[in-house]
């Protein structure tokens, strides 16, 4: 039978042992790293299609439609225009950046590209170095378009589009781009405004023009970012 001062002593090493323990499991746990969540694998973004638009001479724009097929959002994306004349030889390259909500088809739209006297015959767009996040907000502004007004037969043609913000705050900022497409769904037109401000519940009208005749214009989308 243990005596009162071996009972001590043990007494005192279990509560010795059990600090040590307790002081090797904090630093482990400390120093551990934590584990990463793993993003789930992404698709490829589609390219609907990819157009230049001459707009006046010496200049087009740019544009493609793209589509992201996933159910989350990129936040950033690296983009290239590669512009090809007849004889395949590569006139300019114009770079730039944007992101992708879940499921969204998007234009990306570059403007009055300078390609002097060389006609382009064909663009490519190549997209690279996305980075998918499941955490991703949508950033898609709620928007309602109304109604249209076209104006097609004109040499100065425009389009007038009613919009009504169905966000529960204040929008500022707002890209809005339509395309014009021909019967055959052929985009033929294109054309960016900025909407600096719309309040909750406001109605607007927008408009879009171009310096030229747009016959054989048969259907517009308007996209808004």
């Amino acid at each position: 039978m243990l005596s009162w001062a071996q009972k001590r002593k043990f007494a005192v090493l279990f509560i010795f042992f059990a600090l040590i323990l307790g002081i090797s499991a904090f630093f482990v746990l400390s120093f551990r790293e934590p584990q990463k969540v793993k993003e789930p694998e992404a698709e490829k973004l589609s390219i609907i299609w990819s157009r230049f638009f001459e707009t006046r001479e010496g200049f087009v724009d740019i544009a493609a439609l793209v589509e992201n097929p996933n159910n989350f959002g990129a936040q950033k994306l690296i983009y290239s225009f590669k512009i090809y004349d007849k004889d395949n030889i590569l006139i300019t390259i114009k770079e730039g950046e944007t992101f992708a909500d879940a499921l969204e088809r998007f234009i990306i739209f570059e403007p009055n590209i300078k390609v002097n006297e060389r006609m382009p015959e064909r663009i490519i767009i190549d997209i690279k170095d996305a980075v998918f996040q499941t955490s991703f907000i949508d950033l898609r502004p709620k928007i309602d378009i109304l109604g249209t007004e076209k104006f097609f037969e004109e040499s100065f043609s425009r389009v007038l589009v009613n919009i009504k913000s169905r966000e529960e705050k204040s929008l500022e900022n707002i890209e809005a781009t339509i395309v014009i497409s021909a019967e055959d769904q052929n985009a033929i037109a294109i054309s960016r405004t900025q909407i600096p401000f719309l309040g909750i519940g406001e109605e607007r009208a927008i408009a879009f023009t171009w310096p030229k005749n747009l016959n054989g214009a048969s259907s517009i989308e308007v996209f808004f970012r």
